[in-house]
């Protein structure tokens, strides 16, 4: 069976599956080849009920031919046969070769695997021209959020993501409707671990360990979006470093989260603290972060933010590192 699919390269360091006919020239544009393990998964499933309805309404439609004498038994038989036959080979390259037509993405519409992969890798969603939901259980976040920028069909995305300081890829779905995102302040639950234990070796106490991924604070891209009928976001990570000289005891930032149009009218709650021991400071505002008292051994400044229009919501809390000179 799938004689004509013998023969397999593998580009070496590049992860990237070809298979062509044997004696043919190699074309790696006839197969699309996913590195993701989940999302690879998640399109095989929708190829699959694809390929499961064709080749049963094709059987249907022999049946019918048989059943009203338009072919003879041995001609059904043979006609079944290669459908079968297609049909197996089409399974073979799909679940064990684990490559993709490019015109069988068409027919992707759902993605909604559990993601274990130690790296979240959405790659390969970029073919899927029809896509209109992107979602399922997640371990890790996502990184790179460029795929989803071809997927221009989407009314769906929910993804946890991280070191994104704006959502600029997230510009042109014009389709979108429904969008939940959940930012990171770590990139894996190792990570955190790690960084929490380092501080506490270093200090000798326990002290939150500062985040390593960006905080998201711009979200305007999100206004060319008409169709978004809900939108939730919460947010975890950092600011840039910022230095300031021995002996500064306040630091002040204007209006640091840059809302879309989706806010408009809406006011925005800050909420800047600092914990340093049994002194707790707290500063509310609509319109800056803001720290006094400040002593030279702190580690970051605190703050939280959260604004709501109806349906829409964008909540977060982050952190600025200090570094003391």
């Amino acid at each position: 069976m799938l004689k004509r699919l013998k023969k397999v390269l593998v580009g070496a360091g590049l992860g990237l599956l070809f298979v062509f006919p044997m004696g043919a020239s190699a074309d790696s544009s006839e197969f699309i080849h996913i590195g993701s393990n989940d999302l690879r998964g998640g399109v095989a499933d929708e190829i699959d009920g694809y390929l499961s309805e064709y080749f049963s309404s094709k059987q249907e439609e022999l049946n019918e031919l048989l059943e009203s004498g338009q072919i003879t038994e041995a001609e059904y038989e043979a006609q079944n046969e290669a459908i079968e036959k297609e049909w197996q080979e089409e399974d073979l390259i799909i679940n064990q070769l684990q490559l993709f037509k490019p015109s069988y993405m068409a027919h992707v519409k759902d993605i909604s695997p559990d993601w274990s992969d130690p790296y979240t890798n959405i790659h390969g969603v970029e073919f899927a021209e029809n896509l209109e939901m992107l979602s399922g259980e997640f371990t890790n976040p996502v990184y790179d959020l460029r795929p989803v920028s071809a997927a221009k069909k989407l009314k769906e995305l929910r993804l946890p993501i991280a070191n994104q300081h704006a959502l600029t890829d997230l510009a042109g779905l014009e389709n979108l409707e429904q969008l939940y995102l959940e930012g990171k302040g770590f990139g894996t639950e190792d990570e955190e671990m790690a960084a929490e234990e380092a501080v506490q070796e270093e200090l000798g106490y326990y002290y939150d360990a500062i985040y390593t991924q960006a905080l998201l604070t711009d979200v305007s891209a999100l206004s060319s979006l008409n169709k978004l009928s809900r939108l939730d976001i919460y947010s975890e990570g950092a600011l840039p470093v910022v230095t300031l000289r021995q002996g500064t005891t306040s630091y002040e930032l204007v209006d640091p989260v840059i809302l879309s149009s989706q806010f408009d009218g809406a006011e925005i709650e800050y909420h800047s603290y600092l914990n340093q021991g049994d002194e707790d400071y707290s500063f509310e505002s609509n319109e800056e972060v803001k720290w006094e008292g400040l002593t030279g051994s702190e580690r970051f400044l605190s703050f939280s933010f959260s604004v709501r229009k109806g349906n829409y919501s964008f909540d977060g809390e982050g952190q600025i590192p200090i570094r003391w000179k």
